[in-house]
């Protein structure tokens, strides 16, 4: 269970003209036509050293997943900042319901959740925390990074990383520019 919301994204137009800068030919851009659209795919499947311009492109994207997803996701450091709910600051103010989890989490742990907050035991509860505890984080990431994230992690078992993934069709030129593939790379890795 996964929710992904776009919030915001920038530097596609800035990126599209300055792409051509290495070159020294930036008055060939043609604000985000089918030329500068075609150049940054053609960097972007040269590789990361190519694309290096995909880095300056980023997405906000507020983004509510169960703890065990964030653990995968924190392996994501470079291109990636978060800003995310405090457990710490929440846990004994809020309190926890069924709502807070996965649907697969364990009744009785949560019901030993609340047990433990409701006595203020703050440490056990923090370490009896299942992790299917559901945590809201502010995700900023550029676009290189979100493609780094398909390539890796699309044919992963965890059905989180795919709704993560699905969420990402909705920015801007995705197709284009996170998902793209060579023609000839029918591969599923």
């Amino acid at each position: 269970m996964i929710d992904v919301t776009i919030l915001k994204t920038a530097g596609l137009d800035v990126v599209a003209k300055w792409q051509r800068l290495p070159m020294k030919r930036t008055d060939r851009t043609d604000n985000l036509g089918a030329d500068d659209i075609a150049l940054m795919r053609k960097l972007i499947l040269a590789g990361d050293e190519h694309a290096k311009a995909m880095r300056m492109v980023v997405a906000w994207m507020l983004v509510k997943a169960p703890r065990y997803f964030w653990q995968q996701f924190d392996t994501y450091r470079i291109g990636v900042e978060k800003l995310s709910e405090s457990t710490m600051h929440t846990l004994m103010r809020d309190g926890v319901r069924l709502e807070d989890f996965v649907p697969e989490t364990d009744r009785r742990s949560v019901g030993n959740l609340r047990y433990l907050i409701k006595q203020g035991k703050f440490e056990e509860a923090k370490a009896s925390l299942p992790e299917g505890y559901l945590q809201t984080r502010l995700v900023m990431a550029s676009y290189q990074a979100l493609r780094r994230m398909w390539l890796q992690r699309r044919n992963h078992r965890l059905k989180e990383w795919h709704e993560f993934l699905d969420a990402l069709k909705e920015l801007p030129l995705a197709d284009e520019l996170i998902f793209t593939r060579k023609q000839d790379d029918n591969s599923t890795d």
